[in-house]
């Protein structure tokens, strides 16, 4: 008797590439995943499908290896146009930023990872595929209450520890200390009526 991995290895054997993606995105619904996160996954792989579709390579899922992979990467990397094919933006000139390239890669990482662990691969293509850092500086302010990029920058040119606190906007702490607590509030059912 065959075990269910060597059943699914062999129907991934046979599988198109778009079955496979059509499989993870049922999954996906399945899990209980919002409207806009099966939109996400669709956009991202359907946009790998594409590239293999565009490329000539066999659709067959045992016949996707790292190289397509590393060439869907370096084609959205070396891409010229910002926004094809999304429903909101007007597309203009410009790269994909690390973030565009983060989210693709880690779409299609999670489609062979899922399919790893549910038997149609024999180990994960992709999983070796480098995701791009999604680490960025966070903003933090001066004692001057300006906006700074950078932690060094401001330990740097302000003295200040990296540590601290960021300067809040006077007028918010204006009016939270002219906020009313609940125990200075009247009481009772007659409460803000003249004797």
């Amino acid at each position: 008797m065959r075990s269910i991995a060597s059943v699914r290895e062999s129907e991934g054997q046979k599988m198109n590439l778009k079955q496979l993606i059509e499989n993870y995105t049922r999954y996906c619904k399945v899990q209980g995943k919002t409207k806009a996160t099966l939109k996400w996954y669709e956009r991202r792989l359907g946009r790998f499908l594409k590239f293999m579709e565009s490329s000539g390579h066999s659709m067959l899922v045992k016949d996707v290896s790292m190289a397509d992979g590393e060439r869907h990467v370096m084609q959205l990397l070396g891409q010229s146009q910002k926004w094809a094919e999304h429903p909101f933006q007007k597309p203009t000139e410009g790269e994909l930023s690390k973030y565009t390239v983060h989210g693709h890669v880690r779409a299609i990482r999670a489609l062979t990872n899922w399919a790893y662990q549910q038997g149609y691969y024999p180990d994960d293509p992709f999983a070796n595929l480098p995701v791009f850092s999604r680490r960025c500086p966070s903003p933090i302010w001066s004692r001057a209450g300006r906006r700074r990029t950078s932690r060094t920058r401001v330990a740097s040119k302000t003295k200040s520890l990296p540590h601290e606190r960021p300067v809040r906007h006077p007028r918010r702490h204006r009016l939270r200390a002219h906020r009313p607590s609940l125990q200075q509030l009247p009481a009772g059912p007659r409460a803000g009526r003249a004797a």
